[in-house]
């Protein structure tokens, strides 16, 4: 009977273990590195308590986006500096949150988002160079070379200050496997087949002088969302394929015209859609969807300066958003049952701070 009760307080012991363990995520931010900032900054987030601790910095410049490898052990980033810019890959220890740089390639004008795409690749959006690029990944983690940089004709949008070219924002990997890429120039999202070589493209044209910026999917992958920067509208597609994209709501999230409308992303349990807005009234809408997929606003959180990337954390208990101008990450909590954010006032020290990204 004892040796039962022995064995029964180990497991509750090693259950309650690996709920601690679960609870404690490593966290990367991206940065601007104009000011004081090193590039890349790791620390341990507990998606409990919302208690966080430093861990570890890599000096890269301006490594304004990132994404982690599923087996979280490399990091690839863009350093977003004009002619001079860079896609970089590292080496990765979540646990102690250490990156070692592998390799570097040059990149178009000002990339500014990074995704991976099937084939072991990676596709780079540029937003000065106005193109869409393709780069493969050896299986040590390097980066192998530059495998296509996609141009795009369409029309120019008509605003004369912030449509002066072609300025690739986001890609986004459809359900089926291929890519839709935002271009805030041209007011579109440009389809791309990564099933063909070289890839083919079309468009999907939005209102004139939208700006479409970042845009999400929603967990059946059927409704697409798109953040549009300079309307600060969010517009909702229904999908079905890369020919069948229909839209079916246009609703205001930025209420001032800021013009600096920034991401946009899904709770994990899917019930409510965020978005983040600058320049004017910095802060967070707070959408719920509906069973059909359209939206409702249902509240609005403001937040320190020059909010941009944000990220929710895997349990939806806690939202962090990237101030950069406030040189803070803002924790907030996030009401599970109505999805309203408030502050905790547990904010995070960073220096320009643009991408939260958390390893899996």
């Amino acid at each position: 009977m004892k040796h039962k009760k022995f064995l029964t307080t180990l497991l509750a012991m090693a259950l309650l273990s690996s709920c601690t363990q679960n609870d404690k995520l490593t966290m990367l931010v991206g940065t601007y590195t104009y000011d004081t900032s090193r590039g890349i900054y790791s620390f341990a987030f507990d998606q409990e308590t919302g208690v966080t601790s430093a861990l570890d910095s890599v000096e890269v410049e301006n490594p304004s986006y990132l994404v982690i490898s599923d087996d979280n052990r490399h990091v690839y980033c863009v350093t977003e500096k004009g002619n001079e810019s860079k896609v970089n890959a590292f080496d990765f220890n979540a646990k102690q949150g250490k990156l070692t740089l592998i390799n570097s390639l040059p990149a178009d004008a000002d990339p500014c988002h990074i995704r991976f795409i099937p084939g072991n690749r990676l596709s780079v959006a540029n937003y000065s160079g106005g193109t869409l690029s393709i780069y493969g990944i050896n299986p040590d983690g390097a980066l192998s070379e530059l495998q296509n940089n996609i141009s795009f004709d369409s029309p120019i949008g008509p605003d004369t200050i912030r449509q002066k070219g072609h300025h690739i924002h986001f890609s986004i990997l459809t359900p089926d496997n291929n890519l839709l890429v935002n271009d805030l120039g041209a007011d579109c999202m440009h389809v791309v087949d990564l099933n063909t070589q070289p890839a083919t493209t079309a468009s999907v044209a939005t209102k004139p002088a939208y700006g479409p910026r970042h845009s999400v999917f929603s967990p059946d992958g059927k409704n697409l969302y798109l953040l549009n920067e300079l309307s600060g509208h969010i517009v909702a597609y229904h999908y079905g394929s890369l020919t069948e994209i229909t839209e079916y709501q246009d609703i205001v999230a930025d209420e001032t015209d800021a013009r600096g409308s920034a991401d946009i992303i899904i709770s994990p349990d899917g019930r409510f859609l965020y978005a983040s807005h600058r320049l004017k009234n910095d802060g967070i809408s707070v959408f719920e969807i509906s069973g059909d997929g359209s939206l409702k606003k249902v509240g609005y959180c403001n937040t320190q300066s020059h909010p941009r990337n944000f990220n929710i954390t895997p349990n939806g208990k806690f939202m962090l958003v990237a101030c950069r101008d406030g040189n803070v990450i803002q924790v907030l909590k996030r009401d599970a049952a109505t999805g309203l954010l408030t502050d905790t006032h547990n904010d995070i020290i960073v220096p320009r701070p643009v991408c939260i990204k958390f390893a899996n």
